[in-house]
């Protein structure tokens, strides 16, 4: 329960030395087993999960489990050959099993193997025609079809079977965007929050929506709302915390960042550290913030906002020469982040001002 809850807040550095305790003593222990990998997997360990994978796999030799579970290790590593392979032999073991032939429908639609995904899918709701996931993975075939009437059919077949399940209105709302359709994007997203138990995931995409779009008064909103309804949700904390402290300067609003990000105080989160550091930088607290800023890229150093943000601490506590090397990181990077333009006015401020000493 103490891992599961580290895990749960982001602490996934500190959860696994007691999953890897409680593997070693409990090898046969799948629940154990699967939670550490859960684990390895936030951690990025592909390896270690890997061979999580295969230690189900030899307590569960007949169940398509543990080939199900490194396919989606496989996945996350990137190598969605060596991942189909896995599925196909986990349907081998169980052909009727649910679960790694959606795996296998969602790497044929990536690789546009539309052909191959609907001759899959046929078969299956044919004979499980009661099973959401699998409407689910026909609304997507029929949204790469071209097919927008029919794939809303089949996402409403999926949200009748399936009404607290969260991806069913995220695909819907996908299809409407791709339409052009913004408000029935936002309606889709307003609709499954009503329905699903677990708010988060279709919150956070209705606020990243409303962000892109550049209504960032209503992200807030949504978030705000998620953070009453569900206290322990520290993505949305940390969230409205940067949303807050990035878009709004009164007094009060500063304050209620710096109250969202204390919630964030002890995660290992790399993107949690950043948030706790920014909000303590912008609300005067300099030195506080500078050794979170640095652990946070110190985890993630190809990361531009975060290098972006240590330079800003780095100039206020008098460190011109690091905050110079991050600022060129960031701008090197490429990338467009929140901030760019302001790092390009301070490189060339750190610059002109050695400029003036040497001459």
């Amino acid at each position: 329960e103490l891992a599961m809850l580290l895990g749960n807040t982001g602490r996934h550095n500190d959860a696994l030395p007691l999953l890897e305790a409680l593997s070693r003593e409990a090898p046969a222990d799948v629940a154990i087993q699967r939670a550490l990998l859960a684990a390895q997997l936030a951690a990025q360990d592909h390896a270690s999960a890997l061979l999580t994978a295969q230690q189900i796999e030899k307590v569960l030799p007949q169940s398509a489990l543990g080939p199900f579970l490194a396919g989606q290790v496989k996945v996350a590593a990137g190598l969605p050959a060596e991942a189909g392979a896995e599925f196909e032999r986990a349907l081998e073991l169980q052909p009727a099993a649910i679960d790694p032939l959606v795996a296998l429908v969602r790497l044929d639609i990536a690789a546009k193997r539309l052909d191959a995904a609907n001759q899959r899918l046929g078969a299956a709701l044919t004979a499980q025609p009661g099973v959401a996931s699998l409407h689910l993975m026909q609304g997507l075939i029929r949204i790469e079809e071209r097919r927008a009437v029919e794939a809303r059919q089949s996402l409403a077949e999926a949200q009748r079977l399936a009404p607290t399940w969260w991806e069913p209105y995220h695909v819907e709302a996908v299809a409407n965007l791709v339409a052009g359709d913004d408000a029935s994007a936002y309606a889709a997203y307003r609709k499954g929050i009503a329905a699903v138990t677990d708010k988060g995931m279709l919150s956070d995409q209705l606020a990243a929506l409303y962000e892109r779009n550049g209504q960032r008064d209503e992200a807030i909103k949504v978030y705000e709302e998620l953070v009453v309804l569900e206290p322990g949700n520290l993505v949305a904390a940390n969230n409205l915390a940067m949303l807050l402290v990035n878009h709004r300067t009164a007094e009060a609003d500063l304050r209620r960042a710096a109250e969202l990000s204390e919630r964030l105080a002890g995660a290992s989160n790399p993107a949690f550290l950043d948030t706790r550091g920014w909000v303590l930088l912008k609300t005067g607290k300099a030195l506080e913030a500078l050794p979170l800023l640095q652990r946070a890229v110190a985890a993630q150093g190809e990361n531009p906002v975060m290098r972006y943000h240590l330079a800003v601490a780095q100039l206020e506590t008098g460190d011109a020469d690091g905050a110079r090397r991050n600022l060129e990181a960031a701008l090197q990077s490429g990338r467009n982040f929140a901030g760019r333009d302001d790092a390009k006015v301070r490189l060339a401020r750190i610059e002109a001002a050695a400029t003036n000493r040497a001459g």
